[in-house]
């Protein structure tokens, strides 16, 4: 019998790949089972499962990409996707609700960052709350910019001790046009970085170099105590 139990699809039959990163301190899996068995129980045998699981999936606001979904017999449907990686709070000022809120490399507005939350920089002098709810893009292209900075150095933010993103002035809300971004990092130490690398003009040295450049830096520093340091003027490192 073709509609019979075997072809039915339970929670502990869909498989997550990679599994759930420990910042997410919710139940991707079960969120969206939920969401999907109340229209009815789920079978192997429908035709539209794939795609439904897709989509599903895709629509949770900690999921950036959903990579690939099977389905296979007994009843298995394993979902491959990208999860959304926090790299930045975004710091409020009292008159929005002093809040700081956890953002992606695409500035989309993510819940608590978990494990991740006490070794994020903070993207400091953003005027406005977010366009969205949670789930959704920040729409503020000023925000976008220090996410995308904040993407860059994501690996050495640790090493480095990087705790600030600054933009360079004030920017009025939506604008980001010649709006640079500076790194503060715990000795004082002040790195400017320049534009975002969305914003960035053919001259500016691309994002991976300019990582290269800090790289090599620190690594051959020997001074201690905080120094500003322009990027753009470094030589290039191995």
């Amino acid at each position: 019998m073709t509609t019979g139990p075997q072809y039915r699809v339970e929670l502990d039959d869909i498989e997550l790949h990679p599994q759930q990163p420990p910042w997410i301190e919710t139940d991707i899996r079960a969120e969206v089972f939920q969401q999907l068995s109340a229209r009815g129980p789920l079978s192997l045998l429908d035709d539209a499962l794939a795609v439904d699981v897709a989509e599903a999936f895709a629509a949770h606001r900690w999921v950036e990409q959903v990579e690939q979904v099977r389905k296979s017999h007994p009843s298995r449907v394993t979902v491959n996707v990208t999860y959304r990686r926090p790299v930045c709070l975004v710091e409020l000022p009292d008159a929005t609700g002093g809040r700081r809120i956890a953002v992606d490399r695409g500035a989309v507005v993510l819940p608590g960052a978990g494990t991740l939350e006490d070794r994020l920089p903070v993207l400091v002098g953003v005027r406005v709350p977010p366009a969205g709810p949670i789930g959704q893009p920040w729409g503020d292209p000023v925000v976008l910019g220090g996410a995308e900075v904040a993407a860059a150095v994501r690996p050495y933010v640790p090493l480095w001790g990087v705790t600030r993103i600054i933009p360079s002035r004030a920017p009025a809300a939506g604008v980001a046009e010649g709006i640079e971004y500076a790194l503060l990092c715990v000795d004082g130490t002040r790195i400017i970085w320049g534009p975002a690398p969305g914003d960035a003009p053919p001259s500016e040295p691309e994002a991976d170099r300019k990582v290269t450049r800090l790289k090599s830096f620190f690594q051959q520093r020997a001074e201690q105590g905080p120094i500003d340091i322009d990027v753009r003027r470094l030589p290039d490192g191995e």
